[in-house]
Parts: structure tokens; C-alpha cells; sequence
């Protein structure tokens, strides 16, 4: 509904209201559905770095409060200098040359773009694009690089100790190598003692000794080669179950 008013010069100006000297409002009317949005974006904005021949995988979160998707596009942008974009991928249809390494799919508020056997020229900025019925258009970017560092591995002992009871404090953790007590000082260990990287302790003992109000009890763990640096015939991550239970002293 429109509304006006007449100046002191005999004007009609739409959409104020009559008001006292000096007043201005403007009313604004909204429909119900006529500007109801689509949202789109990725879990996280920061690059995405993936090895050379290996599979990368887009995913975004989609909002479309209530609307139906006619169109979802995928395109990847490279960085500069050349600033080239091309079209990748569409869904529901195919794209006009398509790349059997590049697949696309809707699964319920997730759309999906995967890329495998990537290469140099797979690195650039991706582009997702929703167009619902009424050709509104929403998208969302991430940049995605070539991984040039290889992960760091660490391998860890764990010393798990159920909490089958209650008890008023923590248990004490103490780790012995080959016999040998260590500490912070000779060996790295967690914040809370539970956990020990061996990357720098030699040894093919590993024992876990956990004290508390409810008593002692001794995990061992033996290794068939000795751990030096990243080459240890050990698993990344090894719980030390309360093996050999030992009474209180």
C-alpha cells in the first residue's frame, strides 16, 4: 500500500506520511516471500592444500529457505597472473567437455565436487554457484593449492585407564624406558603425562605406571626394534591397557 502527502508547494511525495515540521519517515512495505535468501558456504575459508595425484574433495552447506535449486555450478578461477575461469562442472546436467575426474552431487544440503588424480593445473579458486526457480543466485569460493610439504607423523604410546568407579582425584602417570624413569626433561611427554612420543627415546620396554586413591597398576608395552626418529616397528597410536594390575604400597 502506497501512501503520500501534499507539500506546502501543492507536491505529493509517495511513500511519507504526513507528519509535523521538521519529521520525515519513509515507509518501507515487504511482501512475504519476495526476498527470501539463499545461503551457501564452506566449512572453513582458509586454502585447501592437496598433494599432486591424489583426490581432493569440495564440500559446501547450502540454506535454501525453502526455495527449490534449478542449478548447481562449479567453476575454478587460477590465480595470478593469468586470472583464467573456466566452467568444471554442473549439476544436474554435464558440462559441455567433460573430465571423467571430476564428479559432482547433491546430497541433501551438501553439494560435493571431487577431483581425483589432482594436478598442477587443478589448483586455482573454486566457485560453487546456486540458482533457485525464480533465478536468484548465491556462491561461495575456496581456494585450493598444491600440498608441497609432506605432513609431520609422530608416533605416541597411550596409557588408557578406565573410569569404571569414582574417585576424588586424577591418577599420576609415570613412564619408565628400558627400566629408566623419564620425565619432561629426558622425554617428550603430554601435558597430563597419559601420553609419550618416543621420537627421541631410544628403548624396547615401555612401561606405564598409574597411581590413585583406588591403588596402583603397571601396563608394559615391547617393541621388536628399537624406535629411532620416524623408523619404529610400532603403531601410531598404542593403548596400554591396565595389563598387569600390581597391589597398592
Amino acid at each position: 500500500m502506497r501512501t503520500s502527502s501534499k507539500t506546502s508547494r501543492g507536491r505529493y511525495i509517495m511513500g511519507i506520511l504526513p507528519l509535523s515540521v521538521g519529521s520525515i519517515c519513509i515507509v518501507q512495505v515487504l511482501l512475504a516471500g519476495q526476498h527470501q535468501c539463499t545461503s551457501i558456504q564452506f566449512s572453513s575459508q582458509k586454502p585447501l592444500y592437496v598433494a599432486l595425484d591424489q583426490t581432493l574433495v569440495l564440500e559446501s552447506k547450502i540454506n535454501t529457505t525453502g526455495r527449490s535449486v534449478s542449478t548447481v555450478t562449479w567453476e575454478r578461477q587460477t590465480e595470478e597472473p593469468t586470472n583464467t575461469r573456466v566452467r568444471i562442472a554442473e549439476f544436474p546436467s554435464g558440462t559441455s567437455s567433460p573430465d571423467p575426474r571430476i564428479t559432482v552431487a547433491v546430497e541433501g544440503p551438501y553439494l560435493r565436487l571431487r577431483v581425483t588424480k589432482f594436478r598442477k593445473e587443478d589448483c586455482g579458486i573454486y566457485t560453487v554457484r546456486v540458482t533457485d526457480n525464480d533465478g536468484n543466485e548465491e556462491s561461495t569460493q575456496r581456494t585450493v593449492r598444491e600440498a608441497e610439504v609432506v605432513p609431520k607423523v609422530s608416533i605416541s604410546l597411550l596409557c588408557d585407564v578406565s573410569s569404571e568407579r569414582e574417585q576424588w582425584d586424577s591418577p599420576a602417570f609415570q613412564w619408565l624406558v628400558d627400566g629408566e624413569a623419564v620425565s619432561n626433561q629426558t622425554a617428550n611427554l603430554s601435558a597430563d603425562g597419559r601420553q609419550l612420543f618416543p621420537g627421541g627415546t631410544r628403548g624396547r620396554n615401555y612401561t606405564c605406571v598409574v597411581t590413585s586413591s583406588q591403588g596402583r597398576s603397571i601396563a608394559q608395552y615391547m617393541t621388536s626394534d628399537v624406535i629411532s626418529g620416524s623408523k619404529a616397528n610400532v603403531p601410531m597410536s598404542v593403548s596400554l591397557k591396565n595389563l598387569d594390575p600390581v597391589s597398592p604400597t
